[in-house]
């Protein structure tokens, strides 16, 4: 038995709303994927500026480069 004219419609634009609602979410996680991977990246690199930083002030406590005395 064949679906009536207006079905077959409804069911083809029923599949393409889905369609594009699926494809809405990809890219919408997609982007969130990217500005994770971005703020990772940054607090990746702020930390490691601040162990460099932090290294550099270690080092200079143990070697002052003026005598005190």
């Amino acid at each position: 038995m064949s679906m009536p004219t207006s079905n077959k419609a409804f069911t083809i634009a029923r599949r393409l709303k889905e369609a594009a609602e699926d494809a809405n979410k990809k890219k919408k996680l997609e982007a969130l994927r990217h500005r994770i991977g971005t703020a990772f990246q940054l607090h990746k690199d702020d930390l490691q500026r601040l162990e460099q930083d932090l290294s550099r002030l270690k080092a200079s406590n143990e070697c002052p480069e003026g005598d005190a005395a």
